[in-house]
């Protein structure tokens, strides 16, 4: 996980997609998650030494992207996609 500015980090070091987070006063944003388990545990581990994840942003419909989702993460307020891919 790269840290990139003072609220923003990403991982460019795994296969899929580039999956991160970025804080804010209200708590997590997580934009995607990795496809791997074993990563997404990882990510989850990464973002609770920084706070509660408060929302998750998927950024496009294909698996490398939302798979974690399923069985790692789960956050109070959940964005609904409003428009079809």
């Amino acid at each position: 996980m790269q840290q990139l500015t003072r609220n923003v980090f990403v991982e460019t070091q795994v296969r899929g997609c580039n999956h991160g987070f970025v804080t804010t006063s209200e708590g997590i944003v997580m934009i995607d998650s990795p496809h791997k388990p074993s990563d997404a545990l990882k990510l989850k581990a990464e973002i609770a030494k920084h706070g509660e994840l408060r929302y998750i942003i998927n950024t496009e419909p294909h698996g490398d992207h939302w798979t974690g989702n399923l069985s790692e993460f789960s956050c109070r307020s959940p964005i609904r996609r409003k428009r079809r891919w």
